[in-house]
Order: structure tokens, then sequence, then C-alpha cells
């Protein structure tokens, strides 16, 4: 699989024909597109400003994937949040099933940190 980053840096690189910078923000979208691919092209062509004729404006290409960027950037740090909530949420889960099972009436499976009778 190819990487955002690296594609992004395509976009941003001004001695590529404006063609690939293009072809390079597409895969950007196809690689993060909150909305579909087609809602989110659509979006990023209104608020960049896009205009048909590429050359026209290459530095659009820019202003687009940089707003990308910046929407998968508060994406990935919610994504982390979430992930740290969930592994806080199974530890403790697993040190619930421990304390019930040194009380002696169950076993624990920590594999899957949850009490089973016995």
């Amino acid at each position: 699989m190819t990487s955002f980053l690296t594609h992004r840096a395509h976009v941003h690189d001004a001695r590529l024909p404006v063609r690939r910078r293009h072809s390079a923000l597409r895969t950007c979208i196809t690689l993060f597109a909150p909305y579909g691919f087609r809602a989110t092209y659509h979006h990023l062509t209104l608020s960049a400003v896009i205009p048909r004729r590429l050359e026209a404006d290459p530095d659009a290409l820019v202003r687009a994937v940089e707003e990308l960027h910046e929407a998968r950037a508060l994406w990935l740090a919610r994504v982390e949040e979430y992930a740290a909530q969930r592994r806080a949420r199974v530890w403790i889960t697993a040190a619930s099933a421990c304390a019930v099972a040194a009380a002696g009436s169950v076993t624990v499976d920590l594999r899957i940190g949850s009490p089973r009778s016995s």
C-alpha cells in the first residue's frame, strides 16, 4: 500500500508535471476520504478552488492536500485517543477479573480478560 505522506510530498513537488501532482492528490484521497472519494474530491475542489485547467493555479493542489492532511491529522489523533481508552478499559476489565479470581470463585482466562466459572 502506498503512503499518504509520500503522495502529499509529490503534490508539493513543483518539479513534477501538474497532472502527476493532481494524480498524487487523488491518491491521497483514496487513502483518506472522510466523505467517500467523490464527495471528498468535490469538497476539496470547491474549498481549494481547483480550476479545470490545473496549469492556471497549481497551488490549488497544495491547498487541497493540506486541508486533507489537517483533517487526517485530527482523525489520527482521535483514533489514537480512542485506542488508548480501549486499552485502559481492557486493562481495568482484566484487573477486575483477577480480583474476582483471587477471591477463589472463578478462574480467569487472561487471553480474553473475562471471568469464567470453575
